[in-house]
């Protein structure tokens, strides 16, 4: 990686870090104004269930982009420290394409996949399986 390839990816860093910190400042409004809404008025439970789940997700994705940042965050750090770029788990260097398309990656492709596997299998043990009914069925096509 060359030092504009790295000078390239600390701005798109930052300029992430800069959205995100825009963003939170807004939901932290929006949030201190839903908390404030008037509680003697009555609202349709339907009403009242939409607006709830609307903020749930509005929280969601405020945690989301908290973690991102932090990512982004440690990214930084890591090329301050000249580790940027490198798998923590190979320690080969990460293809530069997959940086631009996420910056924070610790992972090259190669281990990310291996690791996504892992936890596939671990949580869904049948995927990759073919159940007995898909067996018979491609049993009777042949």
């Amino acid at each position: 990686m060359t030092s504009a390839d790295l000078f390239q990816l600390r701005s798109v860093i930052l300029t992430s870090i800069e959205r995100i910190n825009e963003s939170s400042v807004i939901a932290r409004k929006d949030f201190l104004n839903t908390s404030e809404a008037q509680p003697g008025i009555h609202v349709d439970e339907n009403d009242h269930a939409r607006d709830e789940a609307t903020l749930n997700t509005q929280l969601e994705l405020h945690s989301r982009n908290l973690c991102l940042r932090n990512q982004l965050y440690a990214a930084l750090a890591r090329i301050a420290n000249g580790s940027y770029g490198l798998c923590l788990r190979c320690e080969e260097t990460i293809d530069l394409r997959r940086l631009q398309a996420r910056p924070a990656a610790l992972l090259c492709l190669h281990c990310q996949t291996r690791q996504e596997n892992k936890v596939t299998a671990t949580l869904h043990p049948s995927v990759g399986r073919r159940s007995p009914e898909v067996l018979n069925l491609s049993l009777l096509t042949a």
